[in-house]
């Protein structure tokens, strides 16, 4: 239960392991999903919709994107 409220936390502040947030904060030398390579900025709604994420909830898409790093 936690967990899920930690993610859904992270995912509505835009915080965590979220491309955008690690590059505007220094740690990623680009917003860009890594997972899919696509072009699109790795936020909330690119993850709700990555093709590298197979998880269903947003909360465990986030944790699965979080492992893959």
């Amino acid at each position: 239960m936690r967990d899920r409220a930690v993610a859904d936390f992270r995912i509505a502040t835009g915080h965590g392991c979220l491309f955008k947030y690690l590059n505007m904060i220094g740690i990623s030398q680009s917003p860009v999903c890594k997972l899919c390579n696509s072009d699109e900025e790795k936020d909330a709604i690119h993850l709700a919709r990555c093709s590298a994420l197979s998880s269903g909830s947003m909360w465990s898409r986030y944790y699965e994107a979080r492992h893959k790093m």
